[in-house]
């Protein structure tokens, strides 16, 4: 961790979080986006070495994808009360109006993040490309996700 609090200062804090038992949803968002690799590089660039021995399974919670499958593989992932999922499979759902009904009819493989500043539906295999989507919200001057 000393390392992330040298060359990734913005991640370390939210990380030490999720440690101590925060919310993982709330400490995550505050992470700037970016791969882990970029860290290795600059590490790598002064001409220091780094091995990072792992005391758990690794999880790469980049997307919606990823997040979706690491909820379900651990039985963390509960549909809303207020979902109505009819003929549908494979969808992950995070409403934060609990008043608000979400109704899907017939479709598979979603993800559906619902925050008060906006609203993203996105195939779970294209959950990649949101990086892409805040890129454009922040140029057009919109509120972010």
């Amino acid at each position: 961790m000393t390392m992330l609090k040298t060359y990734r200062e913005d991640w370390y804090s939210p990380l030490i979080n999720i440690v101590n038992g925060q919310d993982i949803t709330t400490e995550y968002s505050k992470m700037a986006p970016g791969p882990i690799e970029e860290v290795t590089e600059q590490v790598h660039a002064r001409g220091e070495s780094l091995v990072v021995e792992l005391p758990f399974k690794w999880v790469d919670i980049g997307t919606w994808k990823s997040l979706s499958e690491y909820y379900t593989e651990n039985k963390l992932y509960h549909a809303p009360d207020n979902l109505i999922d009819l003929d549908g499979k494979n969808n992950f759902v995070d409403v934060e109006d609990k008043k608000k009904t979400v109704a899907l009819v017939g479709v598979d493989n979603l993800a559906v993040i619902d925050t008060p500043d906006g609203l993203l539906i996105c195939s779970l295999d294209q959950s990649g490309k949101v990086n892409e989507v805040v890129k454009i919200i922040e140029s057009k001057g919109l509120k972010a996700l």
